[in-house]
């Protein structure tokens, strides 16, 4: 009884770290993303001063 409730701990511990991996990489690419788009939106930007 005693290890099965360790194994069901573990397997807890294990499905939260698993989730949490997981918004920090969902996290990451949002954050990405944002400053890909943010820096193509400067150098149009820049480069449509530039031109005008």
């Amino acid at each position: 009884m005693k290890v099965n409730s360790m194994k069901e701990a573990k397997q807890r511990v294990d499905r939260r770290r698993q989730r949490a991996i997981r918004l920090m990489l969902i996290l990451i690419g949002v954050f990405l993303i944002g400053v890909t788009t943010g820096a193509t939106a400067c150098m149009v930007a820049v480069l449509g001063f530039g031109l005008a």
